[in-house]
């Protein structure tokens, strides 16, 4: 679908990739949705999740623009969603160096 777009796209196009929710077992609640978090042991994982996802886009001749790490972050925070959910606080979202 992406290279059919890209076949009659008259102007660039942009792709933003999302993951809804990490694996389970990297998260604090051990479920897909409510209140979870990325368990900070797995911040380096995730992140390589996210490297390899674009490497094997760009491996087809697909490139991505952006990523985010999750769909609504706030919603991991709640616990209500009955949908894939991740929480990220401000202070989990800044890059430390």
């Amino acid at each position: 679908m992406i290279r059919a777009i890209n076949r009659v796209a008259t102007a660039p196009i942009h792709i933003v990739a999302t993951t809804w929710s990490p694996p389970i077992w990297m998260k604090t609640n051990h479920n897909i949705s409510g209140y979870g978090r990325l368990k900070k042991e797995y911040f380096q994982t995730y992140a390589w999740y996210h490297y390899k996802f674009i490497e094997q886009y760009a491996a087809q001749g697909i490139s991505i623009w952006a990523i985010t790490t999750t769909n609504e972050p706030i919603d991991g925070f709640f616990g209500l969603a009955r949908f894939n959910t991740l929480g990220w606080s401000i202070e989990d979202m800044v890059i430390k160096h």
